[in-house]
Parts: C-alpha cells; sequence; structure tokens
C-alpha cells in the first residue's frame, strides 16, 4: 500500500464524521490485515495461544502498532480499586485521534492481584512454607509436560505487585480500545493468553477443538505440537538463520522423537488438522536429524 492509499485510509476510517460506506470499511480491514502481514511479527505483535483455537491474540504490541498506523492517542483513566489486602485497578482507555482530537471511543481492562498467577507463588523451601500462617499457604495440584504434581505455595505481598497489576490493566484496556476503535475483533482476540492454562482447557473442551495428536512414532507416547519458527542457533550456507517448520515432538524426556506436521496432516482425517498444544517456554527444538520440507532453507 502506497504512502498516499495509506493517507487516504486514515482521513476516511479516522477523522471523517460523516456514516462509513461498505468501501471505507474493507479499506479500513485491508490496511489492518496489510499491517499485520507486512509489520506485525508472530509471537511479537500476536500469537496464537495453546488450546485456544486458531483465532490469534492481539498483543500490546501489536495494539500500539495499530494505534501508531491509524494516530490514535491513548489516554488512561486510572480507577484504583485497592484494599488493605488486594492490589486492583480498573483503567479506561480513551482512544482520540492525534491530528483532529476527536473523540474515537474507549477500552476498559481490569487487573488485580487476587488472580491465580499473581496470588500465589512457589514456596522457596520447607522453612518457608512451614512458618507460614496456614491461611496464607496452600497445596496446589499442576500439570506440567503431561504430569501432575503437588507443589507448596504461599500467598504473595500484594505491594510487590503494585506496578504490575497496574501495567496489566492498562495494557488490557488497550488492547480493548484499540480492536473497538479499529474494528478488528474479526480477525484478533484478546487476553486470552491471561487464562489460567485450566481455563483455556475448558474453554477448548466447550469448543470441541480439541482432539489428539499423533503418537511418538518411537517410544508411541504423546507429542507435543512446535510451531513453525527460527532457529535461534543454526545457520545456512549463506549465514542466515535457519528456518524450520511445524513438527510435533514427543514428550517423553529421553525420548527424541519427532514428525514434520505436514506428515501428520496427511496421515490424519481432516477433522484431526491443526490440532495439539505447546509451550511458550518450550526450550530451542532440537532440530537434528529432523527432515525439512523443500524451501526452508534460507
Amino acid at each position: 500500500m502506497s504512502a498516499a492509499e495509506l493517507k487516504e485510509v486514515q482521513s476516511v476510517t479516522i477523522h471523517e464524521p460523516e456514516q462509513l460506506t461498505a468501501k471505507d470499511i474493507r479499506a479500513q480491514v485491508n490496511l489492518v490485515q496489510e499491517v499485520m502481514k507486512a509489520v506485525m511479527q508472530t509471537g511479537t505483535h500476536y500469537g496464537k495461544i495453546p488450546g485456544c483455537g486458531d483465532k490469534p491474540t492481539l498483543l500490546k504490541p501489536g495494539a500500539e502498532k495499530l494505534a501508531s498506523t491509524f494516530r490514535l492517542a491513548i489516554n488512561p483513566e486510572i480507577e484504583d480499586m485497592s484494599t488493605k489486602d488486594m492490589i486492583r485497578y480498573r483503567i479506561r482507555a480513551q482512544i482520540s485521534h492525534q491530528i483532529s482530537g476527536a473523540f474515537l471511543g474507549a477500552g476498559v481492562g481490569e487487573c488485580s492481584s487476587n488472580e491465580e498467577k499473581y496470588c500465589w507463588r512457589n514456596a522457596v523451601c520447607q522453612e518457608e512454607f512451614d512458618q507460614t500462617p496456614e491461611d496464607r499457604r496452600r497445596m496446589k495440584w499442576k500439570r506440567s509436560y503431561n504430569k501432575t504434581e503437588c507443589v507448596q505455595q504461599v500467598r504473595t505481598n500484594p505491594a510487590d505487585l503494585a506496578n504490575t497489576i497496574l501495567k496489566m490493566a492498562k495494557k488490557r484496556a488497550l488492547v480493548d480500545g484499540i480492536l473497538t476503535v479499529c474494528g478488528a475483533s474479526d480477525i484478533f482476540t484478546q487476553d486470552i493468553e491471561d487464562m489460567p492454562e485450566e481455563l483455556r482447557e475448558k474453554k477448548t473442551e466447550e469448543q470441541g477443538q480439541q482432539t489428539a495428536g499423533p503418537q511418538c512414532p518411537i517410544c508411541k507416547g504423546s507429542m507435543n505440537l512446535i510451531p513453525a519458527g527460527v532457529s535461534k542457533t543454526k545457520k545456512d550456507k549463506e549465514g542466515n538463520p535457519l528456518k524450520y517448520g511445524a513438527f510435533w515432538k514427543c514428550t517423553a524426556k529421553d525420548c527424541k522423537g519427532n514428525m514434520r506436521d505436514s506428515d501428520w496432516k496427511k496421515q490424519s482425517a481432516p477433522q484431526q488438522q491443526e490440532m495439539g498444544t505447546y509451550s511458550d517456554h518450550e526450550p530451542e527444538p532440537d532440530l537434528s536429524g529432523l527432515p525439512r520440507d523443500p524451501g526452508q532453507e534460507g
């Protein structure tokens, strides 16, 4: 899209007060998709959350890119709802046009230190757990790499999280406002990355989107889907980072089993495609011995 076309789209979609035509709306959607394709990067500006379907989630850097594209000014209004034992903020992000000053919409976001991921932390040692009052400690069952374990947890100090809670509330309000003003809710979703893993799995089950992945060809165990990406350590003959396609990796710690996602799709039924989960904190994939799709180098 040329600079002239971009300027025309911005004038139509942002500061023209009259009713928009279908052509104007189509131009705005095209601009969002063009920015998503040419500027944004998956995993940085938007990303698919494991176990939550194929619709990408708009992340804070992506929301900021759309705000820059449409020349949007963000003015957060902060409401402090904290108590003695809880930090809680609700933010209303008022959005206006940087040039005309016209009010375009608002987004709302809230965050609390009573949310599961902020309220508790793992005890650093047995002594800390034993010396913590009973009403401020617990045993929590967690699942990791298809295994369950019980961990000792104690309550966090809300004051230590005050700035984090404020920033998270602001981020949620920003993303909500950008999706509303840009009319991009049909392209992106919001805040799924903030949901606890248990709720993500429940949401997936309700939508009927989670199915079984392939069996490991070596140990016959379960496998996780590793998305396509760029290696941080391996390079091709020209010194460029080596690209790899999506593949399945065995969840067993000592097993080297893997399978290209394209091979799995050929073997599986149509309703079994595009499934599985992976962790955002997986170590650098082991590419040794993994056959690459043609054209993956470069």
